[in-house]
């Protein structure tokens, strides 16, 4: 906490900041600030440092460590806990094997995963330095049925962060993807353990293409995948840009917590990509196919079928539909 709060005081101040001024702060020794400064230089921070004068912060590596997201984000309920990984198997993994313990608003976040995966197992292409892989750890007091609501919230989340923060018109496609001109850039991977009538706790995780370039990706998935570096024309500070998206989080959790549910589905609506245009949802070896009417207030998906009538999905896989795209 203490690294992370050096960082933010650095990075407040445009010249340098005496060594006093920084003990005074936080409550420790000179000796204590020199440590710890020497730890966040060994993390990659280039912190010079001229005996007259103090500290200052001339380059932060964009890797989001817990001491450089402390720099950029406080949430009330979210990031009560920070833990990073340079590299791990998957971080919805670990938050599924710690989450019993850990206290609501626990983070995970891995610079790599080794096992990185989307919804039906899929995998998830994870490489270092470039891209976001963060799972939140929530227990909510609902029952297990209203847990739809956390996936809608967090793609709500996302895609607020994303258009606030880089410009990019972001669109959801029902239920957990985001997209920016009809490509992936992000996914939620929502998954639980609950008794049959109360929540345990949910691990929500995130992921997002930032910085991988379309070189780095699979050649079938270059055509529907894209990164917010390929789509904005130059690099994303990820620290930065997680600082806004799990402020975002945390905004439209405390909401949904606060009753405001409706609130939360109208700016779903809203932020829908798939509303009044013809989809398919596959659904195991059924599909299918009309018009879709939106969400409802359970967060199913409605489709408008040929026959005028309309039914509600609560899980399947949407594909938009045109001449060359149909099931």
């Amino acid at each position: 906490m203490l690294n992370g709060q050096i960082i933010k005081l650095l990075k407040e101040k445009s010249g340098f900041v005496s060594g006093e001024e920084i003990s005074t702060f936080l409550g420790i020794t000179r000796a204590a600030v020199w440590k710890k400064v020497k730890t966040l230089r060994q993390s990659g921070y280039v912190i010079t440092a001229i005996p007259s004068k103090g500290y200052r912060l001339v380059k932060s590596p964009d890797i989001p460590t817990k001491e450089a997201l402390q720099a950029v984000f406080t949430g009330d309920i979210i990031g009560r806990e920070i833990i990073f990984y340079d590299v791990i198997s998957s971080t919805n993994d670990k938050v599924m094997e710690i989450g019993a313990t850990r206290s609501e608003g626990t983070v995970v976040i891995a610079d790599a995963q080794k096992h990185g995966r989307g919804r039906f197992g899929r995998k998830w292409i994870s490489p270092a330095g470039v891209n976001l892989y963060v799972t939140v750890l929530l227990k909510p007091p609902f029952v297990p049925k209203e847990a739809t609501l956390i996936t809608l919230m967090a793609a709500v989340a996302i895609v607020s962060a994303i258009r606030d923060f880089t410009g990019l018109h972001a669109v959801i496609k029902w239920p957990n993807d985001i997209l920016i001109r009809n490509k992936k850039v992000a996914g939620i991977l929502t998954e639980m353990k609950s008794d049959m009538d109360r929540i345990e706790f949910i691990a929500v995780g995130i992921g997002i293409n930032v910085n991988m370039s379309l070189n780095m990706m699979p050649h079938t998935l270059r055509s529907v995948t894209a990164s917010l570096k390929s789509e904005r024309g130059k690099p994303i500070n990820r620290v930065e840009l997680l600082g806004a998206v799990l402020s975002s989080f945390d905004y439209w959790y405390k909401n949904i917590l606060h009753g405001k549910r409706h609130v939360l589905l109208d700016t779903w609506q809203q932020l829908d990509s798939t509303r009044g245009k013809k989809v398919g949802v596959r659904m195991n070896e059924r599909v299918i196919s009309g018009i879709a009417q939106g969400i409802s207030d359970e967060g199913e998906l409605m489709i408008e079928l040929h026959s005028g009538a309309v039914v509600k999905v609560c899980a399947g896989e949407v594909t938009l539909l045109n001449k060359k795209n149909h099931f």
